[in-house]
């Protein structure tokens, strides 16, 4: 799969050692922390610094982010490319957690990989927009189980 192709993709970036960072579920809506808030920053500037990139749904969860990129055109160099993006936010969140004195040098905000799914169909990209923003309330309501 060439991860620099036009299209939707699906993607969950995870904490290190799943530690709850980013905020906690309350009432069915995440609450986010100062972290994660720093975090939601970062992820709305991506276009900023990849401009072919569009974003879609996205939420925050106490260990985890979900969102949908969608690449409008291809840049002719890989710093198209999904990890490339990708990684680059991560690397935008940890600097600004770490300016703001929330993180110390050093901890690690994240896990090293992330998980990408490719969205082929807008039947898919239903799915996935329901999966995101429903994603807190099922927290939610598996915690009080």
């Amino acid at each position: 799969m060439d991860y620099a192709a036009p299209g939707c993709y699906f993607v969950t970036i995870v904490t290190a050692e799943r530690r709850a960072l980013l905020g906690r579920v309350r009432d069915a809506a995440l609450i986010p922390s100062p972290i994660g808030s720093v975090v939601e920053a970062a992820w709305l500037a991506i276009p900023t610094f990849r401009p072919w990139v569009r974003l879609g749904t996205f939420t925050l969860m106490p260990d985890h982010i979900h969102g949908v990129l969608s690449w409008i055109s291809v840049p002719r160099d890989r710093a198209g490319s999904l990890s490339i993006v990708v990684n680059g936010m991560k690397c935008d969140a940890t600097r600004r957690a770490r300016a703001a004195g929330l993180l110390q040098p050093e901890d690690r905000l994240w896990q090293r990989s992330f998980d990408v799914r490719f969205i082929l169909s807008r039947t898919g990209s239903i799915r996935v927009h329901h999966y995101i923003l429903n994603n807190p309330r099922k927290a939610w309501v598996k915690r009080r189980r």
